[in-house]
């Protein structure tokens, strides 16, 4: 059983992606057989870590166009759908949409690999990705779910599109939930960047379908900015008994001192909470079946 990660990035040296995006690929070259790279802007046209295991695309075929002399930012840019034709050259079984912000643990490999073989053995063509987030030095369970496990052999009328999947002309979106029995998941740094870094990324996603969050002015740390991320922590529920890695650890000393996830209260839903009204949904959902 053989895995790549497909990483698209844009660039690396602001929005905070400058922290651990090193750390990122390093991870991932670590644990799986191939890490395919592509960058989708001209300011990435190279990246500082060399592994074996990596190969990196970055060309006209996979930037952004230019209007006006100008880089313009196109959330249709089918990048990961590029690299997942790159990955059927090679001889991965399955391979993985990763973001650049997040990396993964032996015990979750380890599952992933299992899960991999499951759907194998099923013939199932594509599979769920599980995402939890890091908060400084605690975890939480996970609570995002995206079709972004796919077969390589079965992947031929699969293209990836934002936060989801089209297989066979049906469209997948991702899923928010409570998935405390997820099979596996990989960690997502939160709220790593500064308010210089967000300041930056909302120049960037300016006049795109992402182009969403509080607005910031003059990088400025406001309430309105703080809150926004306050309500997403919130809902979040913490996993007490997950023992943060070393790759963890890493990540969080790379943090720079004025993150903004250092200035929000740590404040979560409680379990038991998020465990009631995941079984009330279920109930809802087998009484309208």
């Amino acid at each position: 059983m053989k895995l790549a990660a497909i990483v698209p990035v844009g660039p690396l040296d602001s929005m905070g992606y400058q922290y651990n995006s090193e750390l990122v690929l390093r991870n991932l070259c670590h644990y799986f057989d191939y890490v395919l790279v592509a960058s989708n802007t001209r300011r990435t046209k190279k990246i500082d870590i060399q592994d074996p295991k990596i190969k990196f695309f970055s060309s006209e075929d996979y930037w952004d166009p230019l209007i006006n002399g100008v880089e313009k930012l196109n959330i249709e840019n089918e990048v990961t759908t590029k690299l997942l034709a790159e990955a059927r050259k090679l001889d991965a079984d399955f391979v993985v949409n990763v973001s650049i912000n997040q990396y993964i643990d032996g015990l979750n490999f380890d599952r992933l690999k299992l899960y991999c073989e499951e759907l194998l053995q099923n013939n199932t063509p594509w599979g769920w990705l599980y995402k939890a987030y890091q908060v400084e030095m605690e975890v939480t369970y996970p609570s995002i779910k995206l079709p972004w496990v796919l077969s390589v052999r079965d992947s031929g009328d699969m293209r990836f599109i934002p936060d989801g999947l089209v297989y066979r002309g049906e469209v997948i979106r991702h899923q928010n939930g409570f998935y405390d029995s997820a099979p596996f998941f990989l960690f997502d740094l939160f709220c790593e960047f500064n308010i210089y870094d967000l300041s930056s990324k909302r120049a960037f996603l300016a006049g795109t379908d992402w182009d969403v969050g509080p607005k910031v002015f003059e990088n400025e740390v406001t309430h309105e900015v703080l809150s926004y991320f306050q309500r997403k922590l919130s809902t979040k529920v913490k996993n007490k008994n997950y023992k943060l890695s070393d790759w963890g650890m890493s990540a969080y000393k790379n943090y720079p001192f004025d993150s903004m996830v250092s200035k929000l209260k740590k404040s979560y839903t409680p379990y038991w909470k998020a465990k009631l009204i995941k079984i009330i949904s279920n109930i809802r959902k087998i009484k309208l079946t």
